[in-house]
């Protein structure tokens, strides 16, 4: 689930019990799911709050494998886009990770949906100085633009919250990279 902009019950209900309503998907939404392991095709939905379990990158950091998921947007459909992503920290709003831009492949795995091609690397560990990404909620915003307009007007954007964990398998590992207590 990505975050958006309440619907209107939300907002009449929020207000009066402040009570948290999930979103209601918009047309430019952009969903940021994962996947089960590295170059992995398949989307896996990540919700609102879920548990990220990192995976060891090529260069030995750690890293969020981003899926990225549209509906209705023939324009995507077996080209790439340029994408930008920003991940910060909940609590604090410091800055975890940039990509400035890159361009994604997407795919249609079914009708009505393009997906990227493979899982998007978004680098976390090892994380700036003195900042701590294992444990910690974090939040992705993530823009969709044309590839022959990166710096044209952002056609699809989308953002989540997610919790990174440790792998399984290399917790040692992923505790010194990341700086984990």
């Amino acid at each position: 689930m990505s975050v958006g902009r309440p619907g209107p019950a939300c907002l009449v209900w929020g207000a009066l019990l402040l009570v948290s309503c999930g979103p209601e998907p918009g047309p430019g939404e952009v969903e940021i799911g994962t996947a089960a392991q590295n170059a992995d095709p398949a989307f896996v939905e990540l919700n609102l709050g879920d548990r990220a379990v990192l995976a060891l990158g090529g260069q030995g950091g750690l890293h969020f494998n981003m899926h990225l998921r549209m509906r209705d947007h023939p324009a995507f459909d077996g080209q790439p886009g340029w994408l930008r992503a920003w991940t910060r920290q909940v609590d604090t709003g410091e800055l975890v990770s940039r990509l400035p831009g890159l361009p994604g492949y997407f795919v249609r795995p079914s009708q009505g949906v393009v997906q990227t091609e493979r899982p998007v690397l978004n680098i976390l560990c090892p994380p700036p100085v003195g900042l701590q990404v294992v444990g910690v909620p974090l939040e992705v915003r993530v823009e969709v633009r044309s590839i022959e307009a990166p710096n044209g007007p952002v056609l699809r954007e989308g953002q989540t919250r997610f919790t990174p964990v440790c792998p399984p398998d290399d917790r040692t590992r992923c505790r010194d990279l990341c700086n984990v207590p």
